[in-house]
């Protein structure tokens, strides 16, 4: 098989998997999936120093995150009152889940900023190259929990509105539960 071939075949078998994904919260879960494995395949390809091909991976998962932040926009929360926001079940208990899953990635993008930086410094790699593959990362994850953060303040905002509470007394509820799930 080409090397081309099965990154083809990689990403049909990514888009056939949402494709039969039911709800967004899972479809938003896959993509965070699928975006650890991106970031890790980024991570050898830098260090075999294959570029090239690190920045148009680079590029896919932005892509990716991009799906992941329409997939979470469009999550519908049903169960906006303080009462419910307690239950393991609960819309916002799925969003901190979805959020755990995106924070994870940042991990791995943080690695790949630290092996980029060696590169340069080293005088393996171009800055500009190296640049261009962080700001591609970067921008999806960022965007992601742009999107997450958006999600948490309407949440709230809705939850008070529907349990004749401010915003405030919402708001610490949902930092406790923070805390408790870490």
């Amino acid at each position: 098989q080409s090397r081309s071939s099965i990154p083809a075949l990689h990403y049909f078998w990514e888009n056939l998997q949402l494709t039969f994904t039911g709800s967004e919260e899972d479809k938003a879960r896959l993509e965070a999936e699928f975006t650890a494995k991106r970031l890790s395949e980024i991570h050898t390809m830098i260090e075999q120093g294959d570029y090239d091909s690190a920045l148009e991976a680079a590029h896919e998962t932005n892509e990716i995150l991009n799906d992941a932040e329409n997939h979470i926009e469009e999550i519908e929360y049903t169960d906006t009152n303080i009462n419910n926001l307690q239950q393991d079940d609960s819309g916002f208990h799925q969003l901190l889940d979805i959020q755990e899953n995106f924070i994870e990635n940042e991990q791995y993008v943080e690695e790949i900023k630290e092996i980029l930086i060696e590169k340069v410094d080293s005088g393996e790699l171009n800055k500009e190259i190296a640049g261009d593959i962080i700001n591609e990362v970067q921008e999806g994850t960022a965007s992601v929990e742009s999107v997450i953060s958006e999600e948490k303040d309407q949440i709230i905002e809705e939850t008070a509105e529907n349990s004749g509470v401010s915003e405030i007394e919402v708001e610490l509820e949902t930092q406790k539960i923070e805390e408790e799930t870490g």
